[in-house]
């Protein structure tokens, strides 16, 4: 199994929060530039060739846009690595793409 990449924010996520908190949407910035679509494209393509399953993470994080916030909920606790509380919002998401039991 090949877990790609979480998407890269423009800077350190809290403080971008902290310097603008009437205008949050500066913190985030859209999937295809905080992921290049070539990048998760050759993520896809090297699991493929080895025979592994791709879990594509930006796809739980973004729809069209990549918000540093989810229901009020901190996702990322830098630029791109994700908070505790952003794990625990998309455990069910992890858990149904690696096949595991979600009593566990």
């Amino acid at each position: 199994m090949l877990i790609g990449q979480t998407p890269n924010l423009p800077g350190h996520t809290p403080d971008c929060l902290a310097d603008n908190p009437n205008d949050v949407e500066k913190c985030g910035m859209s999937l295809d530039e905080a992921i290049q679509p070539s990048v998760r494209q050759g993520e896809a393509a090297a699991a493929a060739a080895l025979g592994w399953t791709y879990v594509d993470p930006s796809v739980w994080l973004c729809a069209h846009d990549c918000p540093p916030l989810a229901y009020s909920t901190l996702l990322y606790m830098d630029d791109h690595h994700v908070t505790v509380a952003a794990t625990e919002l998309l455990r069910p998401q992890f858990v149904a793409a690696v096949g595991l039991d979600p009593a566990d």
